[in-house]
């Protein structure tokens, strides 16, 4: 029950602050969406979520997470806009260890590695591998590892 309240009153501020309307209509419709979201992904959620969502030094974390983030995609697209520009495009797909245990940080990790430009998380396995294919090969490049780093910190 904690696991669909929290669920519930994350979807309803995230619909707050994207609609940006306090009416009376605006909340009922937003109150009947983050209902049926939560009960549509109920399943998904695990025993941690609460604790680790509502934890204030994890959205601190989170913060310094997203601010990353920000730096590696603008980076990301300025190699991605050279190796367009030269030509020199190296594809592979490698393969990485995922060091979290969660399946929420699993997801963090995957989605962060999805929307950096230039890789594309293919393949996740039951053991804890991620395979990413990457445009931009390297032998000693350490793709996910500093992504694994900072999240640990977000989701522990």
């Amino acid at each position: 029950m904690r696991r669909m309240l929290t669920t519930f009153v994350l979807v309803f501020i995230t619909w707050l602050m994207l609609t940006y309307n306090l009416h009376t209509g605006s909340i009922i419709l937003g109150i009947v969406i983050s209902l049926a979201i939560t009960v549509i992904c109920r399943h998904l959620l695990s025993k941690d979520t609460p604790r680790i969502i509502l934890h204030p030094k994890r959205w601190v974390a989170f913060i310094v997470y997203i601010c990353f983030m920000v730096y590696v995609e603008i980076v990301s697209h300025i190699d991605v806009m050279k190796r367009i520009i030269t030509g020199k495009v190296r594809p592979a797909i490698v393969e990485i260890p995922v060091e979290f245990k969660t399946t929420l940080g699993k997801t963090l990790l995957g989605n962060s590695i999805t929307l950096t430009p230039g890789t594309l998380t293919v393949n996740a396995t039951e053991d804890d591998r991620f395979f990413i294919h990457t445009i931009g090969y390297k032998k000693n490049h350490n793709i996910g590892g500093t992504i694994n780093r900072f999240g640990r910190r977000v989701i522990g």
